[in-house]
């Protein structure tokens, strides 16, 4: 009985993932906006290449925003966790005191998972 379940917990184990690992991130920076009415990013997604609408936060391509200054390079990145999927597309804005949004930068995609990309306007 002993060896029935010894072989029993080494096939349970044998059957289960090496590692639980996390789907890799997409990691996307840019350089700091030096206009001095700055306010911040907005960074948006699609599941289709050039696929958008903006708008802030009542957008359905709505990922994120990032309240930053003129000039401060801290505020220029932004890593996406737990991708999951075949691949998704991304865009950056600023947006300035007044709620006035950029034209969007470069597009990126997600693929390679985990490599950071470059946007620029």
């Amino acid at each position: 009985m002993k060896k029935l379940i010894t072989i029993l917990t080494l096939a349970i184990l044998l059957a289960l993932p090496l590692c639980v690992c996390a789907d890799p991130p997409a990691i996307m920076m840019w350089d700091a906006n030096t206009e001095p009415d700055l306010a911040g990013y907005r960074i948006y997604f699609s599941l289709e290449t050039g696929v958008y609408v903006f708008g802030g936060s009542s957008s359905q391509n709505f990922l994120a925003e990032i309240p930053c200054p003129p000039n401060d390079v801290s505020c220029c990145i932004y890593n996406k966790p737990n991708l999951t999927g075949a691949g998704y597309y991304f865009v950056a804005t600023a947006f300035d005191i007044d709620g006035f949004e950029s034209l969007p930068s470069n597009e990126i995609n997600s693929l390679p998972p985990g490599q950071v990309k470059r946007l620029r306007w």
